[in-house]
């Protein structure tokens, strides 16, 4: 875990930068901060002597289990660090804290046994489910957990919290019978579908819940949510020439994958709804002729939206890309109007 200082001019410093994990593999993939600085993880371990205090769940389970670990804000100690996980893999991928300090938590599990609380889904579906946790801000209790998946194999990426404690998750699936709700594409339509999910502030309910894709595979792996409207702005990849698109800044998939940002409105309902509908407020391929992955999203003040990249080469105009001359392998960053 590291922190650093980029200033407003000169060169980048660190502020702290710490090791984190036991004797087996550690992996970090997600981080929140919050109003404090004090940084949120989510990852992945086998080592069952993983740093731990005031933990959930002091002792790993599996093969390998989901971690959630918060730093203090100068590095150099643990709020709470906490295994989560069941009898089989499990390994947390994506982080987001609110207000309050409650952590929530998205990936994927195999385990038939992971810990859940008043949950949605109690059971899993599958070979594999994503999980939706909410963990208290003593890091110690759990406020919500449930999985979220189909009979096939459901991997959550990210996931991100509003103001009022509703998650936001995304991901992707290979199931026919993923869980929907008042989506904006109701059936599975290739090798594996993006996916999005609005959940309840107590995760016992679905709000929307949408397949995302063409014909082909397509990966959801980063959401962010606007402060003001609540809506949902999510990247991937697709490799779907027939991806669904609305107001595009680039109509077509120019090579085997491209990069994709979706922009979701829940504003208003769509008839016959229930409460909250997903629906397409912009989707568009910010990509050149190679491959593309777009990894991560952000939301600015606004709103502006900020995509985290890894790209070949033949990227957008440099002039809406932090390197110009992007090269093989390397990343980029994309900034688009609301």
């Amino acid at each position: 875990v590291t922190k650093i200082n980029t200033g407003v001019s000169g060169a980048a410093s660190l502020v702290y930068s710490t090791y984190l994990g036991g004797t087996g593999s550690d992996f970090g993939y997600g981080i929140d901060v919050d109003a404090s600085g004090y940084a949120y993880l989510a990852g992945h371990t086998t080592s069952a002597d993983f740093p731990t205090s005031t933990a959930y769940q002091a002792t790993l389970k599996g093969d390998a289990d989901a971690f959630i670990t918060k730093l203090s804000s100068t590095g150099s100690a643990l709020s709470y660090s906490t295994y989560l996980g069941g009898t089989d893999v499990d390994s947390g991928y994506g982080i987001a804290v609110d207000a309050s300090g409650n952590a929530y938590v998205t990936g994927q599990t195999y385990s038939n046994n992971f810990p859940t609380l008043g949950p949605f889904q109690a059971a899993v579906g599958g070979l594999s489910d994503a999980f939706i946790t909410k963990l208290s801000s003593a890091g110690n209790t759990l406020s919500f957990s449930t999985y979220l998946g189909g009979s096939g194999a459901d991997y959550g990426s990210d996931i991100a919290v509003d103001a009022s404690g509703r998650a936001y998750v995304a991901g992707y699936t290979s199931s026919g019978n993923f869980p929907t709700k008042d989506p904006f594409q109701a059936s599975f339509a290739g090798w594996s579908d993006a996916f999005i999910t609005k959940l309840s502030t107590n995760g016992s309910a679905l709000l929307y819940s949408t397949y995302l894709g063409g014909s082909d595979s397509d990966f959801a792996n980063g959401i962010a949510v606007d402060a003001t409207f609540g809506y949902a702005y999510v990247t991937g990849l697709t490799y779907s020439t027939n991806f669904p698109t609305q107001s595009p800044f680039q109509p077509n998939n120019v090579d085997s994958s491209d990069a994709f940002v979706t922009k979701a409105n829940t504003i208003p309902p769509c008839p016959g709804c229930s409460g909250d509908a997903a629906s397409l407020a912009n989707v568009t391929f910010p990509s050149g002729t190679e491959c593309e992955c777009a990894g991560a999203i952000s939301v600015t003040v606004g709103p502006n939206v900020l995509i985290e990249s890894g790209a070949r080469i033949n990227f957008v105009s440099p002039k809406i890309i932090y390197q110009p001359g992007v090269d093989v392998k390397e990343g980029a960053v994309v900034r688009t109007r609301p």
